[in-house]
């Protein structure tokens, strides 16, 4: 096994949007701790991970669609119940991809830090670095578009208000 990591610097504070957001009351280090702790559970949430198995095509990687394991009369049984019974095997590829990827990735923050560290283990070291890469940029992009949208809805806001004001 192969274990790759890529490590994530979470800021927890708050995006100031304005001067009267800055003087604004800041937070201990507990609640920056747990901000932390809360982006590490997105980190390794169901829909980052099924967005990488779907990026990478890990439901048609043999070592996380579970055929690596899979030979002799165990293999032939399980082709057989697949023709006969019509099952959709990408449905089931993408559920063993997922399962296999949990049970190969750790998150966890570093002590007393707001560094997250994403580790995977496989039976190759690049593919290990690449889903760890992958996982991290899946989440940023989340989290990109998560604030972009929220600055959006804030700038919005502050021009209805500024047009409101304009005409009073």
């Amino acid at each position: 096994k192969y274990y790759a990591e890529s490590r994530l610097f979470v800021d927890p504070r708050e995006i100031r949007v304005t001067d009267e957001d800055i003087r604004s009351q800041q937070l201990s280090t507990e609640a920056m701790l747990a901000i932390t702790d809360s982006q590490l559970q997105i980190l390794s949430s169901t829909s980052v991970l099924e967005k990488v198995v779907g990026d990478l095509g890990l439901d048609r990687d043999p070592e996380f669609n579970g055929s690596l394991s899979s030979t002799g009369i165990s293999s032939g049984l399980t082709l057989i119940r697949q023709i006969f019974t019509g099952q959709n095997t990408v449905d089931e590829n993408e559920q063993k991809a997922l399962n296999k990827l949990r049970d190969s990735l750790s998150v966890f923050r570093d002590a007393k830090t707001f560094v997250i560290i994403v580790g995977v283990s496989t039976r190759d070291a690049d593919k290990s670095a690449l889903i760890s890469n992958r996982i991290v940029e899946t989440y940023l992009d989340s989290e990109g578009q998560a604030q972009s949208s929220l600055l959006e809805r804030t700038s919005e806001s502050i021009d209805t208000r500024i047009n409101s004001l304009r005409s009073d």
